[in-house]
């Protein structure tokens, strides 16, 4: 196979809020000369007493056990079962956080929303309303479903009542095909097919470029916090 390279950036801004309940994950590495990368985007419960909480303590914990695991992947050349390992880590963050809002008495909960690369493949595992978009040949496509009623009421989250089994959904990646990880507060008032189907950046641009989109989205009124994980594969 022929050498596979990623370009990456993201944003991370509190908007008008006091405090960021996002929390974001992009980490990049080579083994064996073959990438991996992991990005995730978890957006806590505005409302909830310690949302920044459960958004922290999920990316860290998912940082950590899916990125080991991906390891294994490259070690049994895809002989393992992915994604029950990787559904079974998000089984046990949901159960520690319910018991951990059960013993401080504390209400707390968090979306996710997380995509692996593993040499030329993709795998993606969401709940709740933040987003993962495609982005190939100035074609956009929308790969999760948000958890909301017709209100647009988030009725599924991590840490937050009966536990749902992430939506799921894998394939291959293709030279030119990007992805785009964000929050509801950045994709709300954004037009996505205009600002990212164009989108051919440098890797050192990419972090200026979804910075400005991030003060545009500010100077139209939004009040959320605001975060995005844009990934490109680019040869």
């Amino acid at each position: 196979m022929s050498r596979i390279e990623y370009i990456n950036g993201f944003v991370w801004e509190k908007g008008n809020r006091i405090n960021n309940e996002d929390s974001i994950c992009l980490y990049d590495i080579q083994r064996k000369k073959l990438p991996i990368v992991l990005g995730i985007v978890c957006d806590g419960i505005a409302g909830l007493s310690e949302g920044a909480f459960s958004s922290s303590y999920t990316v860290t914990k998912m940082h950590k056990e899916v990125t080991d695991i991906a390891g294994q992947y490259l070690r049994y050349h895809g002989m393992i079962s992915l994604r029950k390992k990787v559904n079974k880590k998000i089984y046990m963050n949901h159960m520690e956080l319910v018991k951990y809002s059960k013993k401080e008495r504390i209400k707390t909960g968090t979306t996710i929303s997380m995509l692996l690369l593993i040499k030329n493949k993709y795998f993606l595992f969401h709940i709740g309303d933040s987003r993962i978009y495609s982005l190939k040949k100035k074609k956009i496509h929308l790969l999760t479903i948000d958890d909301t009623d017709k209100n647009n009421i988030l009725f599924h989250a991590l840490g937050i009542g009966s536990y749902k089994m992430p939506f799921y959904k894998k394939g291959i990646v293709r030279k030119g095909q990007g992805f785009l990880l964000c929050s509801d507060g950045f994709y709300r008032r954004n037009n996505i097919k205009d600002n990212f189907t164009n989108l051919s950046l440098c890797d050192e641009k990419v972090n200026q470029y979804l910075e400005t989109i991030t003060r545009r989205l500010m100077e139209q009124g939004e009040k959320d916090n605001i975060s995005a994980v844009y990934i490109k594969r680019i040869r």
